[in-house]
Parts: structure tokens; sequence; C-alpha cells
């Protein structure tokens, strides 16, 4: 019996090359937010870290459409890539967004040995770094959402959440 080799790599070549001819950069790397730090050839545009689903199509940074100066993403999720454990029993998700909330290396500097292991437990590493809106504190999120029209009208999405204080409690300033 003849062996037989074939090279992907001038196939992926080709692909992240017709992504780019086309405006769109896959975004490939992924960070596990809640257990692991991000490096820095995982932060995207020096603010974001992709999450969710590494497929070529799944994140790209699309250049032909800025928006206010900045880049815009393309997101993308098939039927297949509804792989993860969704909220109800027996349902599943498909999950693919950038998080502006991460926690880097650096964050950890300085801090007693076993606080990375206690955070990756907990799964709270990414409440060490960036992107946290504190309490008392006030920011503004501008969003531009393109939906084609060509969406299946049955398809739910979410394109933005803020989650709550780890207190679960607000409070006010007499």
């Amino acid at each position: 019996m003849k062996k037989i080799s074939i090279s992907l790599l001038p196939l992926l070549f080709a692909l992240s090359a017709a992504a780019q001819k086309s405006g769109l950069d896959p975004i490939t790397s992924r960070v596990n937010i809640q257990a692991d730090t991000a490096g820095k050839a995982e932060i995207v545009d020096m603010e974001w870290v992709a999450v969710g689903i590494n497929r070529l199509y799944s994140i790209q940074k699309d250049i032909t459409h800025a928006f206010n100066g900045k880049p815009s993403y393309r997101f993308e999720l098939k039927g297949e890539d509804n792989s993860l454990e969704g909220y109800e029993e027996g349902s599943t998700k498909g999950r693919a967004e950038l998080s502006y909330c991460y926690a880097t290396a650096d964050d950890f500097k300085g801090l007693p040995p076993d606080t990375y292991t206690t955070e990756q437990v907990l799964k709270m590493v990414y409440d060490r770094g960036k992107g946290q809106c504190r309490q008392g504190t006030k920011w503004t999120y501008t969003f531009s959402v393109y939906v084609p029209s060509t969406l299946a009208a049955d398809v739910n999405t979410i394109f933005a959440q803020w989650h709550g204080s780890l207190i679960k409690i607000l409070t006010t300033q007499s």
C-alpha cells in the first residue's frame, strides 16, 4: 500500500488570501476569558479578544466597512456551529463574539501566587483585567448593526450584552 501525503498549507493560504481579497480578514485566535489570560498576539486591534467557535468565517475583520474610523467585524455561525450546550436541556447554541473584558498576565503581576489558579476555578480571570465599568462610573457605547434581508425570520441572536456586578446589588449615593 502506498502512502499519499497532501499538504493543507497551500489550501489554508489560498483561503486566507481569498478572504483578504474580498476585504475580510479572518480572526483565528480565541481566548477563554473566564479561565485564561490573553496574550499580546490574541488581542485584536488593541482592544478585543475573540471568543467562541474558531472557523475562518466565524469572526472576520471587514476592512471595507469602517465605522467612525474603526474597523467593522463580520460574524457568522452556521447550523453545524451550534455545538455548545444550550440554556435549556437538549438545546444547543453557537458562539462567535469579541469581548472587551479580558485579563492579561500583567494583570496578575504582584499578586499572591495562587490568585490566578483560584480565579481560573471560579471562572473569574477576566475580572482582573480591562473592560469593567465599576459602579458609579459611566460609559458610552455606540453600535452599528447590519442585519441582511436574507436572514431567516426565526433566527435569534444577541449582538451586545452587559453583565451585572459580582455583588448582585445596586447601590446609590445620597
